[in-house]
């Protein structure tokens, strides 16, 4: 279980680290920048149609990879996502800086390394990280993008200009809450208290006997739960922020347990929450059935649900707060079923998040989609590639890509966005999610902390992946939602 809960550690990731703290050494200490690169550097976005070798933390070695597209981090120079094309499958694939150890773009060519503290690819000489970290750059110069690259659109009238979502500048703390970079119960975004939206309020905190209260409630919905199938032996176990509830094999059920804690584990670090805190009413507990037709009755019997049990499982978020997850395992094999669990719990931490608020829909399915392809890898790899070839081929985000439902591609689509969002400016899409989270519309959070609108955004992220021009479509999707609203 090594892959769900930390990193494995084969030789070249030990290497990987040793030249990964000689490089943190590097980047904060001046003196080092008198060092002479024994190789040529080749800047990020000169990569672009390059073969290059890949070693990934998982100790597998990617040769002859195919660059399709380079994300730069934050400050320019150092690299936070790569897209490729494997030269097995000939399929495009995107490896975030975490994934890799190590990347030579050719012979006699300087190599990038995965520096954990920065978790971002640097060049492996401490002289070209020292004029990275003073923005001086370095290797060869970014090719000028073409005019019929860029959007179309002007700038409406007292909006600010066409920003890089990596390069959008502080706007400088205000009064009121923490600032985004630390802990708050409050939402904040661009260091500032981001006020609440008519119709929005926090989440109230509750005491311990109103937790270990809301425990008990959970267990006595769980025996109701038993009483609705007599025949059924189900499974009960218990973590300090689960209840797992199940009809599978007790050592089968065990096996998806690890999944949510490091799910949660990492949800708290990315939303810098203290570790050990229970967002939850209580405990979220999580049921998962060995056929559809079990599952369908219970979502039925209990949240007056019309599903017929086409998708793989679905969040029921409660007014009062509560979470209950509902899977079900038919038809499917381990690794979806993980993905499904992890999916759908990580819509319940959404929705418990500081404020009661739902959010845009894409950036909710993307956000699941992202961390499910982080705590389960390889889980994602048919949607993204699936999403990228409609990408390419219609040249949109698809029709009903803002709307409450997606298709399978567009589910791919939202992925893709959003772990570009993330790798871009990690801090900048925190505060995006947390201006939706008080109410704020999609157009509203883009503009205040990235100071773009959505096609621009659009624009660039096609951009990342070799698609010029790709435009968002606002269109909605016509015909009956053959799924209901998530009931929240």
């Amino acid at each position: 279980m090594s892959n769900i809960s930390g990193w494995k550690t084969p030789s070249s990731t030990v290497r990987g680290f040793t030249a990964s703290l000689l490089l943190v050494l590097a980047l904060s200490s001046p003196e080092t920048a008198g060092a002479a690169p024994k190789n040529k550097l080749v800047a990020p976005a000169a990569m672009v149609g390059l073969k290059v070798t890949i070693e990934l933390q998982s100790g597998t070695t990617l040769n002859d990879a195919e660059v399709l597209a380079v994300v730069e981090g934050n400050p320019p120079g150092c690299i936070s996502l790569v897209t490729i094309r494997d030269a097995e499958s000939g399929k495009p694939r995107s490896l975030m800086a975490m994934d890799i150890a190590s990347l030579t773009p050719g012979q006699g060519t300087m190599r990038y390394v995965f520096v954990k503290e920065k978790m971002r690819l640097w060049p492996d000489d401490p002289a070209e990280c020292e004029k990275i970290r003073q923005g001086k750059g370095g290797g060869a110069a970014p090719p000028t993008p073409k005019k019929q690259d860029e959007p179309a659109a002007t700038p409406e009238k007292g909006k600010s200009k066409k920003k890089d979502i990596d390069a959008v500048g502080k706007k400088g703390a205000g009064k009121g809450g923490k600032s985004s970079d630390g802990e708050s119960d409050k939402l904040t975004a661009n260091g500032k208290e981001v006020p609440l939206r008519k119709g929005v309020s926090y989440w109230p905190k509750l005491d311990e006997k109103t937790q270990a209260k809301s425990v008990e409630d959970h267990k006595a919905h769980l025996k109701e739960v038993q009483e609705l199938f007599p025949n059924r032996h189900f499974t009960f176990v218990e973590t300090d922020f689960f209840l797992f509830y199940s009809d599978l094999a007790p050592a089968d059920l065990r096996l998806y347990v690890p999944y949510l804690d490091a799910m949660y584990r990492r949800l708290l670090t990315f939303f810098d929450i203290k570790q050990g805190t229970n967002i939850w009413r209580g405990k979220a507990t999580v049921l998962i059935f060995a056929n559809r037709e079990s599952y369908v009755l219970y979502a039925q019997k209990f949240w007056n649900s019309k599903t017929k049990g086409v998708e793989g499982g679905r969040c029921f978020c409660q007014s009062n707060g509560e979470v209950h997850i509902g899977i079900h395992t038919t038809g499917a094999d381990r690794k979806k079923i993980a993905a499904v669990i992890v999916h759908e719990t990580t819509h319940g931490f959404v929705w418990r998040y500081k404020a009661r608020c739902s959010i845009s829909n894409w950036v909710d399915e993307g956000l699941a989609e992202h961390i499910a392809s982080l705590i389960v890898p390889g889980s994602l790899n048919s949607k993204e590639q699936l999403a990228i070839q409609q990408m390419r081929e219609y040249g949109t985000t698809g029709t009903g890509f803002y709307g409450k439902r997606l298709n399978a591609a567009q589910y791919g689509v939202a992925y893709c966005l959003t772990r570009y969002m993330i790798s871009a400016n990690a801090k900048r899409y925190r505060d995006f999610f947390e201006m939706l989270k008080a109410g704020a519309t999609e157009e509203e959070a883009l503009q205040e902390v990235y100071g773009i609108r959505r096609d621009v955004l659009i624009a660039q992220f096609g951009r990342s992946l070799r698609i010029p021009n790709l435009r968002p479509d606002l269109r909605p999707n016509e015909g009956p939602d053959p799924l209901e609203p998530a009931q929240r």
